[in-house]
């Protein structure tokens, strides 16, 4: 399932840098909460689409988010939006920031803006 036009109108005017920090931020945080919960706790969180995933999914994004680079050059911030949108982070593909705006909408800003749509 795909975002809508409004969830993706709520990214505009960004560089990719800040789009990307938005990323890291939110995953960063996730990961630390997730990793205070339970294993029962872990297995019914659901997730933004309203599914739940296993905890290996989650546990395994974790060293890459943790290797990303503070200051990302244009291919680490593209990398990073692909792996949100059909890799090791699409499980919250439709989990949303502090700013109410789905973390997929960053990665297609990336993608759609510094990587002529292409993923």
């Amino acid at each position: 399932m795909g975002l809508s036009q409004t969830e993706l109108s709520k990214v505009q005017n960004v560089t990719h840098e800040e789009a990307y920090n938005r990323i890291k931020c939110y995953y960063s945080d996730f990961i630390k909460g997730y990793n205070k919960l339970n294993d029962a706790e872990k297995k019914e969180h659901i997730f933004g689409n309203g599914r739940s995933c296993s905890p290996n999914y989650v546990n395994n994004s974790t060293d890459y988010i943790s290797a990303l680079p503070k200051d990302p050059k244009l291919a680490e911030s593209i990398d990073l939006a692909k792996n949100v949108l059909c890799g090791k982070l699409e499980y919250a593909y439709h989990d949303q920031d502090k700013n109410s705006v789905k973390i997929a909408a960053y990665a297609h800003y990336i993608i759609n803006s510094f990587n002529n749509g292409e993923i």
